[in-house]
């Protein structure tokens, strides 16, 4: 039997934060598609006509891609969206049995000829949270090899919280995961879903307020697709990954091998760019 932990306010900011990027992405792609699918012949020759007739035609079949993409981010925040819902809901009906429990200790502890209160069982509660498995050190881990508290699978590492700093996210779901949050292999940082990203890691004293990335061998903060560097590049979902979405650098990316700020198309290097190579136009 699987055991899946989720935090449904988590998955409900995250949801947000996609909502946000999507958003981003759209009135990228609508300012684009003006100057990029009407592009003007440089001079009246057949070269240059075949030249501006081309990559309009690429223009177009880019805002087709942008267009599935488009549709894909906004089926998956709404999936996200229900998925947050439905556990919400579920803990709404498991909470109902546990407060009645809770009244019934709270009775119990605080009764007259007890002494301690419930303060001293929620402290050794706090300190005495088992690993099941082995090979675990800390508290509350599930699997072989994982180290701090509240991961769930092999070699994750995450920070050991004590009754000074309080539990309050989980550590890494899978394998090799170092920080808070991640699920997948090999994520550093926090709040990471995939293989091999890196993202900020957060701490108590450093909360976190955004997440790391999704997809694969992301570097920086809300990135989606595969060996993106920097802050909110997008990808595309897996079977559309070649044509959109890889290799970027720095911020607001995309396309393929960017680098620099809001880029869109293929090598492009500086700011405010719309093109393929040198070929390009920019504001």
């Amino acid at each position: 039997m699987s055991f899946l932990f989720a935090l449904p306010e988590f998955v409900q900011n995250a949801a947000s934060d996609l909502e946000g990027i999507g958003s981003a992405i759209r009135a990228a792609n609508t300012a684009a598609a003006a100057p990029t699918t009407a592009t003007l012949a440089a001079a009246s020759d057949e070269v240059s006509v075949a030249a501006a007739s081309l990559f309009s035609s690429h223009a177009e079949t880019y805002q087709q891609v942008s267009k599935l993409v488009e549709d894909f981010h906004a089926q998956f925040v709404q999936t996200l969206i229900g998925a947050g819902q439905t556990y919400s809901a579920a803990e709404a009906a498991n909470a109902l049995p546990l407060q009645s429990l809770e009244q019934g200790l709270l009775g119990a502890i605080n009764a007259p000829g007890t002494t301690g209160g419930l303060g001293n069982v929620a402290t050794a509660a706090q300190t005495t949270l088992a690993n099941y498995g082995y090979g675990n050190v800390g508290q509350g881990n599930v699997g072989f090899f994982n180290s701090g508290t509240l991961n769930f699978g092999i070699g994750n590492v995450s920070p050991n919280f004590t009754p000074t700093n309080p539990i309050s996210l989980f550590g890494g779901i899978g394998v090799a995961n170092t920080g808070l949050d991640n699920i997948g292999f090999f994520n550093s940082g926090s709040v990471n879903i995939g293989i091999g990203n890196v993202s900020p890691n957060f701490t108590p004293a450093n909360p976190l307020t955004q997440f790391g990335s999704l997809g694969m061998f992301n570097n920086g903060i809300n990135n989606v697709g595969i060996g993106n560097v920097g802050v909110n590049n997008q990808g595309l979902p897996a079977p559309l990954l070649s044509l959109l979405g890889v290799g970027n650098h720095g911020t607001f990316n995309q396309g393929l091998f960017n680098t620099g700020n809001y880029n869109m198309g293929i090598g492009l290097v500086g700011d405010h760019l719309i093109g393929v190579g040198p070929l390009h136009v920019s504001d």
